[in-house]
């Protein structure tokens, strides 16, 4: 229904904010003005109350549907009600609770509308749709269905989850299935439904359980981008190459997979189709959670503003995430408990400012994303880390003389700006040359200058496939020949930086393999006054903002 056209065309403007349990109004409010309203600005230093101004006059002339998705408490409601105003023009606000309390208390004087649960007949439906693809069930798998069906209780998530399962299983293994389920019907309706994912989860092809189970690195709630799924995903190892077939291929495949078996649900697309994002049920979630740290795969945990820091995880974990709401400074690793961990993430409602803790124990670390972390200069810590091949965080300022070249096992790079500091560009090391296999390298906005002084050994990074960010300045014919492979490129800059480089839209003739390309331009009309994009039948897509 959000997406239906017919919704576009009424609604000028639409929202979708998640809650949790653990929510916070600057978040709700930050998710809000960057996704209904478009909000791309310095936000950081605003307050609270600023931003749901800020929010409300926004609003206050355009119609508007706002979903405010699984709220948990009436003072939830109250903390952002008062942000959407009542302009009589028909605008909309959806609340989804599971909680009866906050529905009416919402809805007051109306009364809510409760969702129920599915008939017989259009669990039937709903189940078929799923793992047939029309509303007829084969005659062989009729009678076993009925029995899943019924074990399902008219749950939508469970019906849609246990079909997407069975959808590519055999009469056997459906059979199987059908068992293990009836034993689970004198439990309550939330252990029994748990106790069904958890069921769909064990059915699992191998290769998918896997992957499933990192979707609990991430915080419960938040949308989750493809992109940087996929890229963790590959330097974790999780992927296998199948035939000619890229990693990022297989794993895309692999993606959906899991959103054809309904454990995954798509929240955005591009214009093309294409998947963009993707979140996956608080219940799921909670299901990842369990499973990933009863095989000692996980360590989850959330700092608050009371906390201390992590507690121990058990010794040997291979996946370490650590949520906060920004307001922690210190945080103490064990020398022992972390010899094993494979990756270390960090989330934040907001910036995390300069964190203080040591990462010299983390000696087998492949993954380490630090973006939610701003800190003034680049770790030097970090480049003991040689075994790295995914690194992601926010820094002021990235010394010229960092010794990159230790990165030897570094696929994807990451260097984003706090908001404060846009306006300026960071002067990627001499080093960057030396990383071989680096695959995927994006900043906010960077200079990358030509290897002088490197030996001509490797004058090429043959493996660079998606390069974002590049200062116009850098878009020379020297620069596109040593990342000639690239087929996915961004170019960032004020307009009068593109002014002033006439040469490096024609540069791009020397990137042979480029598909698509992003321009993101400060200042007006850069692109109405006498620039023309190159016409090459490579491209897929071109793109300008």
């Amino acid at each position: 229904m959000f997406y239906d056209p017919s919704v576009l065309s009424f609604f000028g403007v639409r929202g979708w904010i998640t809650m949790s349990k653990d929510y916070t109004l600057r978040k709700m409010l930050l998710c809000l003005l960057q996704d209904a309203i478009g909000v791309k600005g310095e936000l950081d230093k605003v307050s609270d109350g600023d931003l749901a101004d800020r929010l409300q006059k926004s609003l206050k002339s355009r119609r508007y549907l706002i979903v405010v998705d699984d709220i948990w408490s009436t003072e939830a409601w109250d903390d952002i009600r008062l942000c959407f105003p009542e302009n009589n023009n028909r605008s909309r606000i959806l609340l989804t609770t599971r909680d009866m309390n906050v529905a009416q208390y919402a809805s007051s004087p109306k009364d809510p509308f409760p969702m129920r649960f599915l008939e017989p007949e259009e669990s039937w439906n709903l189940f078929c749709q799923k793992a047939f693809g029309k509303k007829d069930c084969p005659n062989e798998f009729d009678n076993v269905a009925k029995v899943v069906v019924e074990s399902c209780k008219g749950l939508p998530l469970m019906i849609s989850v246990v079909a997407g399962l069975l959808s590519s299983k055999t009469l056997d293994e459906w059979m199987k299935v059908a068992q293990s389920m009836s034993l689970l019907v004198n439990l309550d309706d939330y252990q029994h439904c748990s106790r069904v994912l958890a069921l769909s989860y064990k059915h699992l092809p191998s290769h998918l359980k896997t992957c499933f189970l990192y979707f609990g690195v991430f915080p419960k709630a938040r949308e989750i981008s493809v992109k940087k799924l996929i890229r963790l995903w590959v330097a974790e190892g999780l992927i296998e190459l199948k035939g000619l077939e890229g990693l990022e291929k297989v794993a895309a495949n692999l993606l959906h997979d899991l959103i054809d078996k309904n454990l995954l649900v798509v929240s955005r697309r591009n214009l093309t189709g294409s998947i963009k994002a993707c979140r996956i049920h608080d219940l799921l979630h909670d299901l990842c959670l369990r499973e990933a740290e009863g095989e000692r795969l996980l360590y989850s945990y959330v700092i608050y503003r009371e906390s201390f820091g992590p507690e121990f995880p058990p010794e040997g974990c291979h996946w370490m995430s650590v949520c906060s709401d920004g307001t922690y400074r210190h945080i103490h690793f064990d020398d022992v408990t972390h010899k094993k961990t494979r990756s270390l993430h960090f989330s934040a409602d907001e910036l995390w400012p300069d964190l203080l803790f040591s990462l010299g124990h983390f000696k087998l670390l492949r993954v380490l994303d630090l973006e939610a972390v701003g800190f003034s200069y680049f770790p030097s810590e970090i480049l003991h880390l040689v075994g790295l091949r995914y690194l992601a965080l926010t820094a002021y300022n990235v010394p010229e003389d960092l010794a990159l070249a230790d990165f030897w096992n570094l696929e994807t790079l990451i260097v984003s700006q706090p908001r404060l500091a846009l306006k300026r560009s960071v002067s990627l090391p001499i080093g960057i040359w030396q990383v071989y296999q680096l695959r995927y390298l994006r900043c906010t906005s960077m200079f990358l200058y030509p290897p002088r002084n490197i030996s001509a050994k490797h004058p090429i990074l043959e493996n660079l496939l998606n390069v974002s960010g590049l200062n116009p300045s850098c878009c020379t014919k020297e620069i596109f020949e040593r990342i000639r492979n690239v087929k996915k490129s961004g170019v960032l800059g004020g307009a009068d930086e593109f002014f002033d480089e006439p040469e490096w839209l024609d540069n791009l003739k020397h990137l042979h393999e480029l598909e698509a390309l992003k321009i993101a331009a400060g200042g007006y009309g850069l692109l109405c006054s006498g620039f023309r994009l190159p016409c090459a039948d490579s491209f897929h897509k071109i793109s300008k903002s």
